[in-house]
């Protein structure tokens, strides 16, 4: 079973870019959103979806960086205007 990422870009000129290198195939169109329909398309149309792929450059993964890649609940709370919580710290236990 194959995880759906959705590409997400934060202009339109960076998604034309990586519609013309060939990053999404197919007939992929650029079209702006406000916060509230990607919020409406997340918990609707588009529930499958379960990562976001933020800003991806495509064929490129600039000095080898992993992408940034946001979970959809984490992306929705965001667009909400939600505050994430921090990672929680691994403690080591260095007690022999």
């Amino acid at each position: 079973m194959e995880v759906l990422t959705l590409p997400v870009f934060a202009s339109a000129g960076a998604a034309r870019d990586f519609l013309q290198c060939g990053g999404a195939g197919g007939d992929w169109q650029v079209r702006e959103s406000t916060a509230g329909e990607l919020i409406s398309l997340m918990i609707g149309h588009l529930s499958h979806v379960d990562r976001i792929f933020l800003d991806p450059v495509f064929g490129v993964f600039v000095g080898g960086a992993e992408p940034r890649i946001a979970s959809k609940q984490e992306f929705v709370a965001v667009l909400m205007g939600e505050r994430l919580a921090p990672p929680r710290a691994e403690r080591l236990d260095l007690s022999v």
